[in-house]
């Protein structure tokens, strides 16, 4: 899954292991939905994702985009820890909502309601005590839970697609991933304009 943000090095996301790779192309044909391709996640608990490692500056105030079609629950990104499975900022697909999940000691759940498979998910922390999320142009729901520390540097150094963290691997997604974009700042402001392009490119209806 190649970084497009110019960043260099790039922080492309790989999986070495070929029967953890998420699927492109099945039995010979490409993996589309409406039309779109996106990356195939099956789900299981050796199932396929891809991880950004070694990446820096995720820390402060975080935001991310999940573009995605589910089939069952998982994350479909996660900011996370190599080496601790207790830290972690990611997003989860429900039947019925959208979940953002972060973690710096404590465990924080904020969710939004949303109908269908097709999923646009907005993401943002801005420190221990905010974290909001919305789904398919929604407003957001926010929570003032304490999930322990604001995100320092070396808290969270990897980007996981397709599962909440890499150690004790779990919340595996099933589903497609089309697009997943993350930045080190409040998106908020942004919001609108960032989720209108990304719903006219896949045909999203936005609230």
């Amino acid at each position: 899954w190649y970084d497009q943000s110019g960043n260099v090095p790039a922080n492309d996301a790989v999986q070495a292991t070929a029967s953890l790779q998420p699927k492109i192309v099945n039995a010979g044909t490409l993996v589309v939905d409406s039309g779109i391709a996106g990356l195939d996640f099956d789900g299981s608990t050796s199932s396929r994702f891809l991880v950004a490692p070694s990446v820096s500056d995720l820390e402060g105030s975080l935001s991310m985009f999940s573009t995605s079609v589910r089939d069952g629950t998982g994350y479909t990104v996660s900011l996370s820890n190599s080496s601790s499975g207790a830290k972690y900022f990611g997003i989860t697909e429900g039947a019925s909502t959208s979940v953002a999940n972060p973690r710096n000691t404590s465990s924080v759940t904020v969710s939004d309601s949303v109908s269908g498979a097709d999923r646009l998910t907005f993401a943002v922390t801005t420190g221990a005590t905010s974290t909001s999320v919305g789904a398919n142009g929604s407003a957001v729901t926010t929570s003032t839970s304490d999930y322990g520390d604001d995100f320092d540097e070396g808290d969270l150094n990897q980007i996981a697609i397709g599962l909440l963290r890499t150690v004790s691997a779990s919340g595996h997604f099933d589903g497609r991933i089309r697009e997943i974009l993350v930045y080190t700042s409040d998106q908020t402001d942004n919001r609108t304009a960032i989720e209108a392009n990304i719903a006219a490119e896949y045909g999203i209806t936005l609230s």
